[in-house]
């Protein structure tokens, strides 16, 4: 069993605020600190903490922010030997507010993560091949993702795709190379901008050839389309601290059940818990939880 995560690595610049930034406006944060972060570290921490044999693809500048990110994914037991280092760019960053809600506004400087290309990807096709589950995420460039779902398409290796930043530019054309589909309630609106239920717009997505789609809805849960048919999971109840890396922990979270035989269904309630317990928690990739106390979390729910 094995998961290959391609995508972005950051270094998160967290500013804790009473409320978010209005125009023009200057306020004083009530602290600040440094996380890693971008969504495939998150997404790969989640898989890699959670019990999934886990490998990462993605790019780095050759700085102190690149060498503790993938020091600290290798700390976790994911395989980083195949992330590229460049000197051509620095790391991504992102800026973050959370306010005390926890609700989060980020803004990204993707920097390394735009040399993640078509032709570093092609140079480790055997990763695809060979890999049970493939989690991508758009904060890399769209054809590197195009040449992983067309590569992956090829070798008959599980795509989940989590659509996130959702880009208006992704080519409809390739969703029919995507098994799972995991957008949240706002992208799922930016995918089928028609007035239309819920329901409908996950139907549309199906007719493009998605073979599953997963939609979080936040406080809601989730709501699932699998083989026609429709399953609400409702969320588990916690107190939020911090909301950042949610949805990429629930992506990490479902592969790792996939990939360890469990249904779809099983898939998005283990991952709804993990993704409970990392709302809980202050950050992105910090927040991700471990298996053990996720399986307790579980019991303690059921």
């Amino acid at each position: 069993m094995s998961i290959l995560v391609v995508g972005s690595l950051n270094m998160d610049i967290n500013f804790r605020v009473p409320e978010f930034v209005r125009p023009g406006q200057t306020i004083a944060a009530r602290g600040m600190f440094f996380s890693d972060g971008g969504k495939g570290s998150n997404q790969a921490t989640a898989a890699g903490r959670l019990g999934g044999h886990v490998t990462m693809l993605g790019c780095v500048g050759n700085d102190d922010s690149g060498r503790a990110l993938t020091g600290h994914l290798a700390a976790d037991g994911i395989d980083v030997s195949a992330v590229k280092v460049t000197d051509d760019a620095p790391t991504g960053t992102a800026m973050i507010e959370v306010e005390d809600s926890g609700q989060n506004r980020i803004i990204v400087s993707r920097g390394s993560n735009e040399l993640c290309t078509p032709d570093y990807i092609r140079s480790y096709t055997d990763l695809i091949k060979n890999a049970d589950f493939i989690v991508l995420q758009q904060e890399i460039p769209l054809e590197t993702i195009y040449t992983v779902l067309e590569t992956a398409h090829a070798y008959g290796t599980k795509v989940i795709l989590n659509p996130a930043p959702f880009n208006p530019a992704f080519d409809p054309a390739y969703y029919r190379y995507v098994d799972y589909l995991t957008p949240n309630e706002t992208e799922l609106d930016g995918l089928v901008p028609q007035d239309l239920p819920r329901e409908e717009k996950m139907r549309y997505m199906a007719d493009l050839g998605v073979a599953n789609v997963v939609v979080t809805v936040g406080e809601e849960g989730c709501l699932v389309l699998s083989d026609g048919v429709f399953t609400r999971l409702p969320a588990f109840r916690v107190q939020a601290r911090d909301t950042v890396g949610a949805g990429d922990c629930f992506n990490g979270a479902m592969a790792v059940k996939l990939d360890e035989g469990a249904s779809l269904i099983e898939a998005c309630t283990f991952a709804g818990a993990a993704s409970a317990l990392s709302v809980t928690r202050p950050s992105a990739r910090d927040s991700m939880p471990h298996r053990a106390e996720t399986d307790e979390f579980l019991k303690q729910h059921a």
